[in-house]
């Protein structure tokens, strides 16, 4: 019986949380894939990334996710957030700087 308590607690606790790839885009040409462990019942942890225009995090907390991004020339900060509670959701976002100054963030969950 402890073996079988066991394996439910593996399988359940696989199931809680999700592997989340963020694509960031920007009009520089710079381009980065950045992980994010996603825990469906828990806060997750904060990943703070840089690109060529922004400073950043991705954070999440019981299925959701969180994206921050700071323009590094003016610090005008954006956020942007989504609910994320299996592999056929995402969270995404465009932010225009100026007509010349763009980012995009894709972030998907993982099969």
């Amino acid at each position: 019986m402890k073996e079988l308590l066991l394996i439910l607690t593996i399988l359940s606790t696989n199931a809680m949380a999700l592997t989340v790839e963020c694509e960031l885009k920007e009009s520089t040409g710079f381009k980065k894939i950045q992980i994010h462990e996603l825990d469906l019942h828990r806060h997750g942890p904060m990943n703070p990334f840089e690109t060529d225009l922004t400073n950043g995090f991705i954070s999440s907390s019981r299925g959701h996710l969180t994206v921050s991004l700071t323009h590094k020339s003016t610090n005008i900060t954006n956020n942007f957030y989504g609910a994320i509670q299996n592999s056929e959701q995402g969270v995404g976002g465009n932010i225009l700087y100026s007509p010349s100054e763009w980012i995009q963030v894709d972030c998907n969950a993982q099969k």
